[in-house]
């Protein structure tokens, strides 16, 4: 027996069905484990579970990128928008870390064994997406578990391992599902470990292992109108490298509860979520990268909780013929500690962050009419930002004016910002015949400032992930970002074949970004322990646009090509410069062919290089390059194997994404490290293992070299 019916989905060779319009005006990517669904256009995006990070999947989807500082520690980009400007939340619950650096970002906290679905939102994101939809929104959905026909209890599950060849990296994913018609229990865990990788050129990159372990349950009950989930979701890290920035993760242990349910009453689709998160992280600059000057070992405590939820209710909205309403709120309260201490040195103490708290209560509404040829969407999100900060201190504040200075400074300051803002959206899709449709949206979205960017009170480098090596200081004083976007687009669609590009440009006023800093005191301190002068968070003026477009075709049965082509810009408006770590112009092609029992794939991606890059920043320039993937994929009834081989060829080549090595090498000089602002927060380590590699302190990382990955799944 042929098990097509299992291959076909997973690669998505369906026949691509023309969309009902009036559905929906939004264009939704979605992912899932087993078929790729869209509701007006549908893009195929490489979920793999061989992958430590599912920030590494973005990479397939036009427009979407990774920021990478680590092999578990990728950001989420999109259009040129990264960090908290894009909103990530799993399973309903929006995501906050406990690393002032972003070790733990977002996507981290998705097991990729165990996820069931990633929705990205092409284009500007509904209101009704998240609280924080600025920059895009990202879904994740893990698998819940599933109830069965009977009322006897069922068992049912699966085992999934792998194992690749970079670092010697294997994964264990076991999964059990006991279930009858109305309870379900789901327990999963994920074992991941890996040791350092190698790129193409022959030699390591030290630090870029990773040892993680995810594990959790969801216990659901259901019955005619309801539906109700609690979910446990515990995250335990131990040492993993982050080469660009100058910590490594030491551990990061984080609990996650979440209750959630739905109600169907009648017309009316009630949705509602609760969930608490505690997170504890240590990292450091000695455990896996060598560090001979003890006066330089830096050990770094960082702390958060939040508590959040949702409530949403869907429903006809009478005073409109074909309409639907959606009318919801969302909260989310968060707090966050950090101390930086050393091993070496009892004295040493610098509180980073105190008692920062960080609260947003929000309502929103949304309306979908239906038209003759098209739909209608108008939303409406109010957003009330309440943030504060402790008092601060440093060990070296009695013996250093400049130091006292800002630590008063700071101390007496008012901290406490309170701001309400507003986002507003329409988007309108226009049936122009039955195969091609014009899209059309526009929407004007605030954000606050993150609690890094106002309460960094001393030069040092915890930016939320910016890994470009300088120090920064914060500004309490900041005002909001106001993004005005417009995004317009086509879509052409037969029974196999989709096309569907899209133009974008957005105009963002007081965007946050480096400048350099004015304050003479913070000025001094960075001088004196780096050798440079700090970054210091201000508003400029700023615009992004482009243009992406998917396309598929679904030749016949057996053969399906797709490609996406990604083009972004970013620049200061108010200054002749770029915009930091915006991704280069990309071009994707992929071919699937089914043959009997088997999936054999091919992706050939191009990347154009980058001189489009932040002087401000210090930002390196990167050459174009291009990588050969290829899969093939085998599967029976109750099992199946991957087998692939990613940078085929074995290219060396370096993202323009990727950061900048922060280990201190042999060869590289003090001065050069100072310059890439190795400071007292953090400090630069020695790198001294007899077999140097080639990178030297502050070069971009390149890639990883060819990887030979094989993975198996068996279900019962």
């Amino acid at each position: 027996m042929k098990y097509k019916t299992v291959l076909a989905p997973l690669c998505g060779l369906l026949s691509i069905s023309a969309p009902a319009v009036a559905e929906t005006s939004m264009e939704v990517i979605e992912i899932t484990t087993k078929k790729i669904t869209s509701k007006t256009s549908s893009q195929p995006l490489e979920q793999s579970v061989t992958s430590p990070d599912a920030a590494d999947w973005l990479t397939s989807a036009a427009g979407a990128a990774a920021n990478k500082n680590g092999a578990i520690t990728g950001i989420a980009q999109y259009r040129g928008l990264f960090g908290d400007r894009v909103g990530v939340s799993i399973d309903g619950q929006t995501i906050v870390g406990a690393g002032p650096n972003a070790m733990d970002a977002p996507m981290s906290y998705a097991n990729p064994t165990n996820v069931e679905s990633v929705t990205i939102y092409r284009g500007i994101a509904p209101v009704s997406a998240g609280l924080n939809t600025f920059g895009g929104a990202i879904k994740i959905n893990h698998r819940q578990a599933k109830f069965s026909d009977s009322a006897d209890a069922l068992f049912s599950g699966d085992l999934t391992t792998g194992y690749k060849q970079q670092g010697d990296a294997y994964f264990v994913a076991p999964t059990l599902n006991i279930a009858n018609q109305n309870l379900a229990f789901l327990v999963f865990g994920n074992k991941q470990s890996a040791d350092d990788q190698e790129t193409a050129s022959g030699f390591d990159i030290v630090p870029s292992s990773y040892e993680r372990t995810q594990s959790g349950f969801d216990l659901g009950y259901l019955t005619e109108q309801t539906e109700t989930h609690f979910n446990f979701k515990n995250t335990n890290t131990k040492p993993s490298g982050t080469a660009a920035l100058p910590m490594d993760i030491d551990y990061i242990k984080t609990d996650q509860f979440n209750l959630s349910g739905e109600i169907q009453n009648n017309e009316q689709n009630i949705k509602w979520n609760v969930n608490y998160t505690d997170a504890t992280h240590g990292m450091d600059n000695y455990s896996l990268r060598t560090n001979k000057n003890p006066m330089m070992t830096r050990y770094n405590t960082a702390e958060s909780t939040s508590f959040g939820g949702h409530v949403s209710v869907e429903m006809p909205f009478s005073l409109i013929e074909n309409s639907m309403v959606v009318l919801g709120t969302d909260w989310l309260f968060s707090e966050h500690q950090a101390v930086i201490t050393s091993p070496d040195n009892m004295m040493f103490n610098v509180v980073n962050f105190n008692d920062v708290t960080d609260e947003v209560v929000s309502v929103f509404a949304e309306v979908k009419t239906d038209l003759t040829d098209g739909q209608l969407t108008l939303g409406l999100r109010a957003k009330q930002h309440e943030s504060d900060a402790g008092d601060v201190s440093h060990h070296m504040a009695m013996m250093n004016p400049a130091i006292m200075m800002l630590r008063d400074n700071f101390n007496s300051a008012n901290t406490d910002q309170t701001e309400t803002l507003y986002d507003v959206s329409a988007a309108y899709t226009h049936l122009l015949s039955e195969e091609l449709s014009l899209l059309v949206s526009g929407a004007i979205k605030q954000r606050a400032p993150s609690y890094q960017e106002r309460y960094l009170w001393v030069p040092m480098q915890a930016t939320g992930g910016l890994a470009d090596g300088h120090t920064y200081v914060g500004n309490p004083e900041l005002e909001h970002e106001t993004a005005y976007q417009f995004n317009l687009g086509l879509e052409y669609k037969l029974a196999d074949v989709l096309i569907s590009p899209q133009l974008f440009y957005q105009n963002i006023d007081d965007y946050i970004q480096a400048t350099p800093s004015t304050n003479m005191q913070a000025n001094m301190v960075a001088t004196m322990m780096t050798g440079s002068a700090p970054m210091q968070f201000a508003n400029v003026e700023a615009s992004l646009y482009g243009a992406d477009v998917i396309a598929q075709w679904a030749v016949n049965d057996d053969l399906y090509l797709d490609g996406s082509i990604s083009m972004v810009r970013g620049e200061r408006d108010d200054i002749d410069d770029d915009l930091y770590r915006i991704s280069a112009d990309t071009l994707r092609l992929s071919a699937s062919y089914l043959l009997n029992d088997w999936l054999f794939k091919v992706t050939e991606q191009l990347t154009a290089s980058q001189d489009r890059v932040s002087a401000i920043n210090n930002e390196s320039k990167t050459s174009g390059y291009g990588t050969t993937d290829i899969s093939a994929f085998y599967a029976q009834k109750d099992w199946s194997v991957t087998i692939g081989i990613s940078n085929l060829f074995d290219k060396s080549y370096t993202s323009h994404l990727a950061g900048r090595y922060r280990p201190m090498t042999m060869n590289s000089s003090m001065d050069s490290s100072m310059d890439m602002g190795s400071s007292m927060d953090m400090g630069s380590s020695m790198e001294m293992d007899n077999n140097m590699s080639s990178l030297q302190t502050g070069d971009k990382i390149p890639a990883i070299g060819r990887n030979i990955y094989i993975s198996g799944s068996i279900a019962f």
